[in-house]
């Protein structure tokens, strides 16, 4: 504050008056939502990592904002394949070969009576005999103690005269395989007879192709409608539905395995030496040759089989 006198004599006083700065402007609604959008994306995305690691690691998420807990199923590895020793025999001819000049016959054949003494063996040493389709449950089911399948090539005429009367005083399975284009020919079964097998309650029928061809020499289309006629011709001949296969010669690779696989079948039986199964290689099942027992008990045999 300061006196003057002014041009007419009189006193003025002067007042002088600090005026505060003018306040900050509030920030405009347009400067609030550059300020809270990006917060609010941030927010969003951490949740969202949240959320997602926990329940892709399976724990149970609880989180305010969820109406509903969900707890995520851990990824498992898939279960071991169920091996066990399970011989699967193989036979041929069940009879005594007249011909003394047909060494292939000879090779392949056993008498009626070596083949009772084979059933005879097996049954007094308590083995249960399956049939070729039963092998997966078998083994998933851990019943393989003792267990035995008895499996017939080809489908000649004297598994119906010789060996089928055995098997049927017995009670025993067995596995037969057919050429069902081959039935009613010279050394084969009849239809007749190949129906009463399938009525018997103790006989499988299976696949072996509707000719006896070796599929891996022939052209994947042939070696196709070989394996899926044979198939069908057992459904609308015979009233099955095969899910058994016995490769013919006992050949086979992979194209053959995915052709019969793709007709419908389950199980593929070699001519490979072995008698440890797998569920995990049920289209290349071994099988053992009985004759390699001699004349000795064939469960001593198929016991000492490690």
């Amino acid at each position: 504050m300061a006196d003057s006198l002014s041009s007419g004599g009189s006193f003025r006083k002067e007042v002088r008056v600090q005026i505060p700065p003018p306040a900050p402007a509030m920030p405009s609604l347009d400067s609030k939502s550059n300020i809270i959008y990006p917060i609010f994306l941030i927010l969003v995305g951490l949740t969202a990592s949240f959320v997602y690691m926990r329940t892709r690691n399976g724990i149970r998420l609880e989180l305010p904002f969820f109406t509903k807990t969900e707890v995520a199923k851990p990824i498992l590895p898939p279960a071991a394949p169920a091996k066990a020793k399970i011989p699967v025999l193989v036979y041929h001819y069940v009879e005594v070969v007249q011909n003394k000049d047909d060494f292939i016959r000879r090779s392949l054949a056993i008498t009626p009576a070596t083949f009772e003494s084979h059933i005879k063996s097996l049954v007094e040493d308590g083995y249960t005999f399956y049939f070729v389709r039963d092998i997966s449950d078998v083994l998933t089911a851990s019943k393989a103690a003792k267990a035995v399948v008895l499996t017939f090539d080809d489908g000649y005429g004297d598994f119906y005269t010789d060996a089928f009367p055995i098997l049927k005083k017995y009670n025993v399975k067995s596995t037969v395989f057919i050429n069902s284009g081959l039935i009613n020919q010279p050394n084969y079964m009849t239809k007749p007879q190949v129906l009463e097998l399938a009525k018997s309650g103790i006989v499988e029928l299976g696949g072996h192709g509707y000719s006896h061809l070796n599929l891996v020499q022939v052209e994947k289309a042939l070696a196709t409608t070989t394996v899926e006629t044979d198939r069908e011709k057992l459904k609308t001949d015979y009233g099955v539905t095969a899910v058994s296969f016995c490769y013919p010669y006992g050949a086979y690779n992979a194209t053959i395995q995915q052709i019969v696989k793709n007709a419908g079948y389950t199980y593929g039986v070699t001519l490979d030496p072995g008698w440890i199964l797998s569920t995990d290689n049920l289209l290349a099942i071994p099988r053992v040759k009985p004759g390699a027992a001699g004349t000795g008990s064939l469960a001593e045999y198929l016991n000492s089989l490690n």
